[in-house]
């Protein structure tokens, strides 16, 4: 019989044939299979045939006979249509070689390709262009996506093949294969920054904009503290009293100075006399202080952390605390996972409400690259977990939001879904699905692993450790308030001078009485302060001196010329020439008279002297000062 039948499936196979089934059972068997063989009916078509004449067989009542049939009418033998959405890692294209031809490769493309070498079909891959994997369109009623490929149920030798998730809307639309892989959404989010080295590490305490108001803000401390010297009339000097200058004490660089001595504290030469630069400078003061305090300590907690093996950190755990903080934005794709089946959890409401729906994987993707943290993209975790693979710069986070199946997609005339769930249980329990796995994914990773960060006390940590113009809004308010304080002070110090001016009395200055005693008819004026005593003692004891030899030479002048006389008038009265020894004795004689007047000349002098003199008037007093002076 096996020899016959043999014969009559080739014979069958070539052309018609005709058969006389008055043999019996098994004749009726071989006819009906060659039949159905050569008008390439199905298997469907030949089973009915064999109940109709009475010779009913299943899987169950004749095994070995259905087997055969199954073997050689199974539709599966048949080339199918293998419907694809190019999206790494399940679908992927090599470059063209020189005729243009690529190769296709994927999870799903091997995939397809083990279970057709186990079944024994063949298949042609066919590129679609949508951009999901399926919906139902509330407005037409009809599928859209990838499943609208096989929800035709004339489409029989169609695959649909893809990370399609089995849910129970797609169960409805067509029929979906056993799990081949389990997935679920996870969050894609820009890596945080690694640690900073270099001179980044002393601008790491405070972020940019911070730098650049603290820069600012020096500069307008400095150009208000030098406005204020130049129009505040509490800032001039007194005349007479000091030699302060507020031109040259806060000009334009020792303003700059001052500011900057102070931002460094090391303390200043002169604070400035009027209220508006006081409430300045009390108010710059603070502000200093705070930004001093703030950048040492985020600077200490820096250099604290720096070097260890520390988690990657952002500022939240999963996506309840995102959406709680309200802080970064949220997209996923539209009609896909998230947009279908979680039309009621917190994601769904938090991103329709920004509406950040996305037409594809990719445009999140880039956005989330782009956004410097402040976007997060809700996607397929095979998916995330490649992409952060082959991109150093994004990181999947948090823990999976929802966990669903992998299938492929038949219509429900499909004759060979049976056979693929069989092998693709055998292909799970074998591990070949998990090596496919490893092969696109795992393997192909370029970039380290990248641990996640959890809520560390139940409070997230910071995203970056740089301090923002949030942190530091309290000492920027201090330095406005302190701008605004200084400004109405100013103003105020304005206003009460020009009043002043306006309320001077014009005949106060004539009421003041005259200065009659030095005989001038202006006021009196302030007297410069008395020169120092000894300077006054030792200018009277030189004119004391200089009279006393003044009187001592005229005494003698006068002794000298009263003996000249006196011999003249001996000589003359006696007539007597005198002898040589008188002469001498007379001259002896003379010398002690001169000598004996000039002791009564200076006795005369020094009583002179000892005399009090009578009070010199003042102008006399005061030439004599100021002759000292000069």
């Amino acid at each position: 019989m096996a020899e016959n039948r043999d014969k009559l499936l080739e014979v069958g196979r070539k052309g018609p044939v005709l058969i006389h089934c008055d043999s019996g059972y098994r004749s009726a068997l071989v006819s009906v299979l060659v039949s159905a063989i050569q008008y390439d009916l199905s298997l469907d078509w030949a089973l009915q045939r064999l109940k109709e004449i009475g010779y009913g067989i299943s899987a169950q009542s004749h095994p070995s006979i259905y087997d055969v049939y199954q073997e050689h009418l199974a539709d599966y033998k048949r080339t199918y249509d293998v419907a694809v959405i190019k999206e790494a890692p399940f679908v992927m294209t090599s470059a063209p070689d020189a005729s243009g031809n690529v190769t296709w490769r994927g999870v799903s493309i091997d995939l397809v390709k083990k279970l057709a070498e186990k079944i024994g079909f063949k298949y042609n891959i066919r590129l679609t262009d949508h951009k999901d994997y399926g919906h139902k369109d509330e407005t037409t009623d009809q599928w859209k996506g990838l499943l609208s490929e096989v929800v035709d149920s004339t489409k029989k030798y169609t695959i649909a093949a893809g990370p399609i998730p089995i849910t129970g809307a797609n169960m409805d639309a067509a029929l979906l294969s056993k799990p081949y892989l389990s997935s679920g959404i996870k969050m894609l989010v820009k890596k945080p920054s690694q640690p900073s080295e270099g001179i980044n590490l002393m601008l790491e305490p405070f972020a940019a904009e911070v730098w650049v108001m603290v820069v600012l803000a020096f500069i307008v401390i400095s150009l208000a503290l030098f406005l204020i010297a130049r129009f505040s009339p509490f800032e001039r000097a007194k005349p007479g009293r000091d030699t302060y200058n507020p031109r040259s004490t806060f000009g334009l660089k020792n303003s700059f100075l001052f500011a900057c001595t102070t931002m460094a504290l090391q303390g200043y030469r002169q604070a400035p006399r009027s209220i508006s630069g006081r409430i300045l400078i009390c108010m710059w003061f603070m502000f200093v202080i705070i930004v001093l305090v703030a950048y040492v300590a985020n600077l200490g907690s820096i250099l604290t952390t720096r070097g260890r093996d520390h988690q990657q950190q952002v500022s939240f755990s999963d996506v309840e605390d995102l959406v709680r903080q309200n802080k970064v934005k949220l997209g996923a794709l539209e009609h896909g996972y998230v947009h279908t089946t979680m039309k009621n959890s917190i994601p769904y409401k938090y991103i329709s409400d920004s509406k950040e729906w996305t037409q594809s994987s990719t445009e999140g993707i880039q956005q989330a690259r782009d956004s410097g943290g402040d976007y997060v993209f809700l996607m397929n975790a095979i998916q995330a977990e490649y992409v952060t693979g082959a991109n150093c710069d994004l990181m999947a986070h948090g823990p999976l939001i929802a966990q669903y199946g992998l299938a492929l997609a038949f219509p429900r005339s499909s004759p060979i879904k049976e056979r693929i769930n069989k092998e693709l249980l055998d292909l799970l329990t074998t591990g070949q699905l998990q090596a496919l796995l490893n092969k696109y994914v795992h393997d192909q990773r370029v970039c380290p692993d990248t641990p996640t960060h959890v809520k560390v006390s139940g409070e997230s940590v910071r995203r970056s450790s740089s301090l923002n113009m949030n942190d530091m809004a309290i000492p920027f308010l201090f330095l406005f308030l302190g701008l605004l304080g200084a400004g109405a002070a100013l103003g105020a110090e304005l206003y009460y001078l020009k009043w002043k001016a306006e309320h001077r009395d014009p005949d106060a200055k004539a009421r003041q009485p005259l200065n009659t005693e030095a005989g001038s008819s202006k006021a009196p004026s302030t007297s410069p302060p008395p020169p120092p005593i000894y300077k006054v003692n030792n200018k009277l004891q030189e004119e004391q001196q200089q009279k006393e030899q003044e009187g001592s030479v005229a005494a003698m002048e006068e002794g000298s010329a009263a003996n000249a006389e006196a011999k003249e008038k001996t000589h003359g009265a006696s007539g007597i020439e005198s002898s040589p020894s008188n002469d001498k004795a007379e001259d002896d004689r003379t010398e002690e008279e001169i000598q004996q007047q000039g002791k009564d000349s200076k006795e005369e002098v020094t009583v002179e002297v000892e005399t009090p003199e009578p009070a010199k008037p003042d102008a006399e007093i005061k030439q004599t000062t100021a002759e000292v002076e000069t």
